[in-house]
């Protein structure tokens, strides 16, 4: 951590789902569930679980998780998820072992060339760079856990796909029309909620967008989309 001060703690906890499922849930949006039969699903730690909590003084801790199935996307036998799970229904030490030598798999946490920098204002900017950039621009801050299997998979999966949807570091790429879509995308995701993942924020405290950063999102948005009359304006 010394070299890397950057670098976030990392988390994980794990969880006995009410039918016998082990549910590990780390702090990047998405858990692993090992049903009881040995198959291993990918999970979004919110959306994919029925969910109770016991009230504390301070917070709201979780009381039982019950997986939904149908909701989540279960790994293929051929894929080394999918071969890990099954491993952990024949037996704990196994696991580790396998837990151990996952490290080993090469991991893609680089950060290509920053090609431009987004048309806004310095207080726009400096928002983005908190609540976005980590996984829309190439300038991600790859946390501690995204070191440490398989984890790391499911942060760089996240990372990517980020960028694959919008990455504001290849804005230049593309058009204004282009540009207005995007950013009309992105901001009903943040006034829906979806936006940064609420998983995220726990760890990413600098992340929470406050009522002036939304409001600097929205007339940003709004001033790019009524540039582009093919693209519907923001409510």
């Amino acid at each position: 951590m010394a070299a890397h001060p950057e670098e976030r703690s990392w988390t994980c906890t794990v969880y006995a789902g009410t039918d016998g499922s082990a549910v590990f849930r780390g702090g990047v949006g998405h858990s692993l569930v090992i049903d009881p039969a040995g198959t291993l699903w990918r999970a979004r730690s919110y959306e994919d679980f029925d969910t109770t909590y016991v009230e504390t003084a301070a917070t709201f801790e979780i009381a039982t998780l019950t997986p939904r199935y149908t909701e989540m996307r279960q790994y293929r036998k051929d894929e080394p998820m999918a071969k890990l799970g099954r491993v952990a229904k024949r037996s704990i030490a196994p696991l580790i072992g396998v837990l151990a030598a996952i490290q080993f798999v090469p991991v893609d946490r680089s950060n290509p060339t920053v090609e431009t920098v987004v048309p806004a204002t310095p207080e726009v900017r400096a928002v983005l760079r908190r609540a976005c950039y980590d996984c829309h621009s190439n300038e991600s801050v790859w946390p501690a856990y995204s070191r440490i299997a398989p984890i790391s998979w499911l942060v760089a999966h996240d990372v990517h796909e980020g960028r694959d949807k919008l990455n504001f570091s290849t804005w230049n790429r593309l058009d204004a029309t282009a540009q207005a879509k995007a950013l009309r995308e992105s901001w009903s995701e943040v006034d829906e909620g979806e936006m940064p993942p609420k998983l995220y924020l726990p760890l990413h405290k600098e992340a929470r967008l406050s009522a002036a950063d939304r409001a600097l999102l929205r007339e940003w948005t709004a001033s790019a989309v009524s540039s582009s009359p093919n693209v519907p304006a923001t409510k």
